[in-house]
């Protein structure tokens, strides 16, 4: 397509962003910006956190700076998703009362089907075997405790969303979310979690690019330790943003505390704002356009560090 022939194939919302859309055509190749992005890293990421990214680009800007092509195992959603037992649930509906396996069931059962490990080290779709299916007193998956937990937070996911109004997108974030938290048993499943992939699925429409590109957050970018059980990451943010806070803004700080301290509590008021910050990357407490552009420097800024390091460095930046 030329572009000329793109231009014209435009939409009338998209007419008025026509010169930035062209910029970002003219980078596509094959329908990917893998390419572009291999060819000029630096230059890609300071167009990306620039002028950010239209939504018709987006999904395929945020893929090639996680290295999404590099990683990608095609198949592997679907065959986790089936053998977990996760398309097997009606997500948007109300749950089902059920027994949790013990904790050492389900790590033996993780750890057997090797799913401990990120899903592009996991043996390829005819070596792996076959999930144990769970009791036949169930129709949930082989890990009913993540169900259960995941059902009860699914519809308080962007509520005033139009695109989660319709069950067949909400049980495609269930289907994600839980396919990602039982092949992840260290993990599990986390609030939080559920604003992070609901951001990927409203940008991607894709259950299987969502499912990817949170399996590199977490593993490629270090993103995990937010939703540990002692979630080390996020005391590690919070902490250091408290001390950014103490040194750039005193009295604000100052401040908070002294409204503390005339309530005769003593708080840390980070906890009244930046725990849901950080746990959802923005998606809970900003407008959904905003968060946007705030994901289009996430990603943008994150790949000239370290992989463990650049997302939380970034996430700090945006605070």
């Amino acid at each position: 397509m030329t572009v000329q022939e793109f231009v014209q194939a435009l939409s009338t919302s998209e007419s008025s962003d026509k010169e930035r859309l062209i910029r970002w055509f003219k980078l596509l190749n094959d329908g990917d910006f893998t390419d572009s992005y291999n060819g000029d890293s630096n230059g890609f990421r300071s167009l990306l956190g620039r002028i950010g990214a239209p939504p018709r680009f987006r999904a395929l800007c945020w893929r090639a700076v996680m290295g999404w092509r590099e990683h990608l195992r095609p198949g592997t959603y679907a065959q986790l998703c089936s053998g977990l037992r996760g398309d097997k649930v009606a997500w948007s509906s109300t749950p089902e009362a059920v027994t949790p396996p013990s904790k050492s069931g389900r790590q033996k059962a993780a750890t057997e089907q090797g799913l401990d490990s990120p899903p592009w080290n996991r043996p390829t779709q005819e070596q792996q075997p076959s999930p144990s299916v769970a009791s036949s007193h169930t129709r949930l998956a082989v890990y009913p405790s993540i169900a259960a937990d995941l059902h009860r937070d699914l519809r308080r996911t962007f509520p005033g969303s139009d695109y989660f109004n319709k069950d067949s997108n909400l049980d495609a974030l269930g289907r994600v979310i839980y396919t990602f938290a039982a092949s992840n048993s260290y993990l599990g499943y986390c609030q939080g979690m559920n604003f992070v992939s609901g951001m990927l699925l409203q940008v991607t429409h894709s259950e299987d690019d969502t499912f990817w590109l949170l399996c590199l957050l977490m593993h490629r970018h270090n993103l995990a330790p937010l939703f540990t059980v002692d979630k080390a990451l996020l005391s590690l943010l919070k902490f250091t943003f408290t001390r950014l806070l103490e040194t750039q803004l005193p009295h604000l700080v100052n401040h908070f505390r002294s409204i503390s301290e005339a309530e005769g509590i003593i708080i840390d008021v980070t906890d009244m704002y930046a725990t849901k910050w950080f746990m959802t990357l923005f998606a809970y407490s900003l407008p959904f356009s905003t968060v946007l552009r705030l994901w289009d420097f996430l990603f943008a800024s994150c790949p000239p560090l370290p992989p463990h390091l650049g997302f939380p460095r970034s996430l700090l930046l945006l605070s």
